[in-house]
């Protein structure tokens, strides 16, 4: 009876959620014909108005000629008044041209001296207008008389509809999946009911044996189906979102929005998966691989009572599970959670992509006025970009994992445009994270351009910079510690570089091992550590200012690194452009330094 009741309810949802759907595309359909028929509502006028001011200023103009008409004595004077007014017009039209093309000359003369160096510009920009005006036209359809009111009204009226029509398909091919996933995860139920239906319509006289072989063939390739198409439906629909986000940039549309949508749907990790089973085997996977690289650090920390660990989380790191669980989700594999996948994620944990421990030694000063070494273990988390580099060294891998999977015949050397777009959306998104457990939810990067400009003779590099008043004035970690203040209001640590992260995370912030825009970067190296500003990053190229660079006393014994450093403060900031972020850990990597974690401000 349960059984029977919880099935009419979902098929009430299903229904509900279709015609709601349905009735979302209509609205949608009838405020764009509404804001069509008001522009030609609105053009209508128009022509009537500039009619109507046409007639006036003829009509004026026939009694200005008529009064002169009647106030003349005699016929030849009426003639002359007549003549004397084609010859007004005739000279008058003549000025005109003349004007005109006076005009033209001078404007032309202008236009060639302003050209110079500036042509190629202007066909750019030209070329890139009429590109974004064929795709708008194209995507949306646009009357010729629409205005840019009307024009925003359809984009979004669009964007719902096909928004509201694509919702139908998903909830059909959901309703289609839960139908073929049983609780047992096998799909008999939904098999056995396609084989009844075939034997019931067509009267075929299947022997029991014929009947398991066809049963056997459904379990093997309905469920995969079912999936792809589910698949095929929502690549369609996000590479949809990606092309309208492009052509709504001339549009004041809610961008965040379109955000929103992409994010929502952008996870699709588990719609492959036969059951709840494979989402738990993964979570157990992934806490006993962390949990593993704990162990690791805490049997070194018992081994060098008098090192010290630097890891993103503290004393500890953390994987970054979007980036391995998206590249398993983007090779199109049904996923369970079987032997293959296992297989592949020990491939990427014996790469070194999951977590690395590095053992640096580092001179510290004591209290007796002594240097001693001490062992530092370095903990790095593996990014986009070395998954990246991973695939495409060792594509062969993912090739072998295809064939296994019976995805491909294992020929293939690289993923497919629209596996790559799926695999940047998927790491862009936490949402399969908070599906496996909010433990996994990692940082997101936040891409964008810190547009406040420094002021290093303001308060927040002085009076308000608690490095500045203790003496630390010049150093990386009194410019970084002014910055994040400059621009969010936000104060950082105040301790050694190498220990920010442990004291950010003790203050309430977030760390994380992928760059974003308004961060602070901290890195693991010489005697203190560094630490340094993201200014802007877009997910390429990345931009960095820090404090006390090219300090002339940094392989100087005979001077003070501090001491110089707070004389020539603002000289020593600088800032620089790399073309990613590999570019700039590598860069850091040639003068000793390793980028460990972001310190989020955002």
């Amino acid at each position: 009876m349960n059984n029977n009741a919880e099935r009419d309810t979902k098929k009430t949802v299903d229904r509900l959620s279709i015609a709601t759907s349905s009735v979302s595309s209509k609205t949608f359909d009838l405020v764009d014909q509404g804001a069509k028929k008001l522009s030609d509502i609105k053009e209508e006028r128009d022509l009537k108005t500039s009619e109507n001011e046409t007639n006036q200023q003829q009509e004026a103009n026939n009694k200005e000629v008529n009064s002169r008409l009647k106030t003349s004595e005699n016929t030849q004077e009426k003639e002359n008044i007549q003549e004397e007014n084609k010859t007004e017009e005739f000279t008058s039209r003549i000025k005109t041209n003349v004007n005109n093309s006076n005009d033209n000359k001078s404007s032309e003369g202008t236009q060639k001296n302003e050209a110079i160096g500036n042509d190629e510009e202007k066909t750019k920009v030209s070329k890139l207008k009429t590109s974004a005006s064929k795709v708008l036209q194209k995507t949306f359809k646009f009357n010729d008389n629409q205005g840019k009111v009307s024009k925003t009204i359809t984009v979004m009226s669009k964007t719902g509809s096909k928004l509201s029509k694509t919702g139908r398909t998903i909830t059909r091919t959901s309703r289609e999946l839960n139908k073929a996933i049983s609780n047992d995860g096998t799909g008999t139920e939904y098999i056995n009911d396609k084989i009844g239906r075939k034997v019931k319509t067509k009267a075929y006289k299947i022997t029991k044996k014929g009947a398991n072989k066809i049963k056997k063939k459904f379990n093997q390739t309905i469920g995969k189906k079912l999936v792809q198409v589910a698949k095929t439906v929502i690549v369609k629909l996000l590479k949809m979102l990606i092309s309208l986000f492009a052509a709504l940039a001339e549009f004041i549309i809610p961008v965040a929005l379109v955000i929103l949508i992409i994010v929502a749907i952008g996870s699709i990790f588990g719609s492959g998966s036969s059951n709840d089973k494979s989402i738990s085997d993964y979570s157990s996977y992934m806490t006993s691989v962390q949990s593993e690289y704990n162990r690791q650090v805490d049997d070194w920390k018992r081994q060098n009572p008098n090192g010290i660990v630097v890891g993103v989380k503290g004393d500890y790191g953390q994987i970054d599970w979007r980036i391995p669980l998206a590249i398993i989700q983007s090779t199109g594999a049904e996923i369970n959670f079987d032997n293959n996948e296992k297989n592949l994620l020990n491939t990427f944990k014996q790469a070194g992509l999951f977590e690395k421990h590095e053992v640096v030694y580092q001179e510290v000063d004591s209290d007796d006025s002594t240097t001693n070494t001490i062992p530092v273990l370095v903990i790095t988390n593996g990014v986009y970009e070395d998954y990246l580099e991973w695939l495409n060294n060792n594509y062969s891998k993912i090739a072998d994992f295809n064939k296994k999977k019976k995805i491909t015949d294992g020929t293939d050397t690289s993923f497919s445009n629209d596996q790559k777009e799926m695999l940047e959306l998927l790491y862009q998104s936490d949402d399969f994270a908070e599906l496996l457990g909010n433990d996994f939810v990692t940082h997101i990067s936040i891409y964008g351009k810190n547009e406040t400009k420094a002021n290093l003779k303001s308060d927040n590099y002085n009076s308000k910079n608690t490095l500045a008043t203790s003496g630390f004035k010049g150093q990386c970690t009194w410019y970084s510690f002014g910055r994040a203040l400059e621009v969010s209001g936000k104060k950082m640590p105040t301790g050694n570089a190498q220990t920010w992260l442990t004291s950010a995370i003790s203050m309430g912030y977030k760390t994380g091992t992928q760059p974003s825009t308004n961060s602070v970067a901290v890195l693991m190296g010489h005697k203190f550590g560094h630490v340094a500003y993201v200014e802007a990053y877009d997910g390429k190229s990345i931009t960095i200012s820090e404090g006390n660079v090219g300090n002339a006393c940094s392989n100087d014994d005979s001077c003070s690194q501090v001491e110089y450093a707070n004389e020539h403060a603002e000289e020593l900031v600088r800032a620089k452009t790399y073309n990613s972020f590999d570019a700039y850990r590598k860069a850091s990597k040639n003068s000793g330094l390793t980028v460990v974690g972001f310190i989020y401000l955002d």
